[in-house]
């Protein structure tokens, strides 16, 4: 679970430079790692979701301020799932399912 504003130092206003987030440098290392990743904040724009969906591949986005603790159970429990079922395969690069897949078919 990561908040995109991780200090108290940062006080959230429109006018805060969203790119000094501490939660984004944190989202970047669990992409690299391949951990689900969840993010409760209270940053709710539009555009900034997106951006954490498409550029760091979250698994869930809540907003603190509709925070809900069973959804968030389930979240967690749904990601923890798939984090299992994933495994090794999604580790190859394109060019190695290709070949994976045309050994399948033989």
């Amino acid at each position: 679970m990561v908040d995109l504003s991780l200090t108290a130092e940062v006080v959230w206003e429109q006018s805060t430079s969203l790119e000094h987030l501490e939660g984004y440098d944190l989202l970047a290392q669990t992409k690299v790692a391949g951990i689900p990743t969840i993010v409760v904040s209270g940053v709710a724009s539009v555009d900034e979701i997106q951006r954490a969906y498409t550029q760091h591949s979250i698994f869930a986005y809540l907003e603190k301020q509709a925070f809900d603790r069973n959804t968030f159970r389930r979240l967690v429990e749904e990601a923890r799932l798939s984090s299992r079922d994933g495994g090794e395969l999604d580790r190859l690069t394109e060019r190695e399912r290709e070949v994976f897949d045309l050994l399948a078919r033989e």
